[in-house]
């Protein structure tokens, strides 16, 4: 036990150097130890296998902690809700996560977590074990089903636990870390003011608040592809701060910042989103819906907001893909609507990844295909987005029509789906 701390702690002091944001593996530290082979992080992997009984208690009062706070953040976030059918939407929107958790409090030792785990990067091999993926073609003596069957439940366990003995171990305030942090926000703006007397980045129209129980509430800077996270405000705080900012009751404001990301979190932690509304300015930047037993079928929602209309894309990715000559084929909807809530361009397009690229779309949603493949175009249009046709708006039509995952579709529609 006392060794399994000490290689605990030297993964702490490597985490201090690890780069968030030129990480070869971009799925967080200890993704990298996983799939490095990083010899402290395999340690306690082997550990935890040999002495399940030692390791027990500890893993599972973190896992269930870990649990617990995100089912108490959702029943939290429900009572601040005070319309009544907004709450029931949120709560239906939920339901997947919330009996995840709940399952996940079920369970009361590590033998039952390990015959219960789910197999994400298993699930990675079995989807593109054809094609030259990345990760296995580079790390074959990980990326192979038995190596994963026999240690990606231990990898998990061993994420948990060191995720706690950070939390535990963390000073209250690490000022070579906010030092670090300095630095890198004056490398992004490239200059000096972007951060004042107190350290902290100004608020400004390239930002935008997230809030998200699963990721963590963060500010993205949309024009410079950043996340910032800050330790010390909750997920309440957040959503709070955004309201004020919406009623223009706040016009100043500026944020320590304590970590800075590229792309968003792992697969279990970075998969978000909110439903669509007809007040489309207050979209997130991006929202990314995915099947819990499928997580490679994803919805995802991108929006870019601009002084005199609103972009969103809609793309589908699929587990089983289309594929043309080692071409991944997905499909695309774009559209453009101006400050009236009208739809001034809408297209549909196939668009083409090579096997690499789609690989890196499988993790960050900002990467872009090879080429496209136009179907119909929508120009110079003024079509109402709340337009039905046969009591279903017209866009859905569609989205449901020209888009895979139509559960998905459904399920970020579902609010203005519903036929009063």
């Amino acid at each position: 036990m006392q060794l399994v701390t000490k290689k605990l702690e030297k993964l702490l002091l490597k985490k201090k150097s690890y780069d968030y944001l030129n990480a070869e593996i971009p799925n967080g530290f200890c993704a990298h130890c996983f799939i490095k082979e990083d010899e402290d992080f395999f340690y306690i992997m082997s550990q935890i296998d040999k002495n399940k009984d030692t390791y027990n208690k500890i893993f599972i009062s973190a896992f269930k902690k870990q649990n617990k706070d995100e089912l108490e953040a959702i029943k939290l976030k429900v009572k601040t809700i005070s319309d009544k059918d907004e709450s029931l939407s949120y709560l239906k929107f939920n339901k997947t996560t919330i009996n995840l958790l709940n399952r996940n409090l079920s369970i009361n030792s590590i033998e039952e977590y390990i015959e219960k785990y789910e197999y994400l990067y298993l699930h990675e091999i079995e989807l593109l074990k054809d094609n030259k993926f990345a990760y296995t073609k580079d790390y074959p003596t990980v990326f192979n089903e038995k190596y994963l069957k026999k240690y990606e439940p231990l990898y998990s366990i061993t994420e948990v636990m060191f995720k706690q003995y950070s939390r535990e171990s963390r000073p209250f305030i690490d000022i070579e870390n906010l030092k670090n942090t300095k630095e890198k926000l004056i490398s992004i703006y490239e200059t000096k003011d972007c951060v004042n007397k107190y350290n902290m980045l100004k608020f400004t129209k390239n930002h935008a608040l997230y809030i998200s129980h699963k990721e963590g509430s963060h500010i993205h800077d949309h024009t410079n592809g950043y996340y910032f996270f800050n330790d010390f405000l909750n997920d309440f705080l957040f959503e709070t701060i955004n309201d004020l900012i919406e009623k223009d009751f706040i016009q100043d404001i500026s944020f320590l910042i304590t970590s800075i990301r590229t792309d968003t979190l792992t697969l279990e932690e970075k998969e978000y989103g909110r439903r669509f509304n007809y007040d489309i300015r207050t979209l997130p930047d991006v929202s990314c819906f995915y099947e819990v037993n499928k997580p490679a079928n994803k919805l995802i929602v991108k929006v870019e907001k601009a002084k005199e209309k609103t972009s969103i894309t809609f793309e589908t990715i699929k587990d089983d893909f289309n594929n043309l000559n080692d071409l991944v084929v997905t499909n695309l909807i774009h559209l453009e609507i101006d400050n009236n809530n009208n739809i001034n361009h809408l297209d549909h397009e196939f668009i083409f990844y090579t096997l690499e690229e789609y690989d890196k779309k499988i993790k960050n949603h900002k990467q872009k295909g090879h080429s496209k493949i136009k179907t119909i175009k929508i120009d110079n249009s003024k079509i109402p987005i709340n337009y039905t046709y046969k009591r279903v708006p017209f866009l859905i039509h569609f989205l449901m029509e020209l888009l895979d995952n139509k559960d998905l579709i459904e399920e970020y529609f579902n609010s203005v789906l519903e036929v009063k």
